[in-house]
């Protein structure tokens, strides 16, 4: 199975300027796996760090699939403005930081 740091089942992984997005099957909380928690994950690769996960938790993996889609090709402002409202947001980005 695909991993990526605590994120298991891998089954889409791209990046967007310095982001890096993830679609994610369970989370791997020190061995306890817990598929409940799915979703999308972006993390900063200047920074290394996750700026939030659970984007889109629980909903069908084609929604999921769209919505990481979306967060592809959307503008700048929109992006940063989707993460930040994000549920799990841990840091707020500006749209200077984003590639369009």
């Amino acid at each position: 199975m695909t991993q990526l740091g605590p994120y298991m089942g891998i089954l889409r992984d791209e990046k967007r300027g310095r982001y890096r997005l993830a679609l994610y099957c369970a989370y791997n909380a020190g061995g306890l796996i817990g598929s409940e928690y799915n979703g999308i994950v972006v993390l900063d690769d200047k920074n290394r760090c996750v700026v939030a996960d659970n984007i889109a938790v629980g909903k069908p993996q084609r929604d999921q699939t769209n919505i990481m889609s979306y967060l592809l090709k959307c503008s700048a402002k929109e992006f940063a403005k989707l993460i930040n409202d994000a549920p799990r947001a841990r840091f707020t980005i500006t749209t200077d930081e984003v590639t369009s």
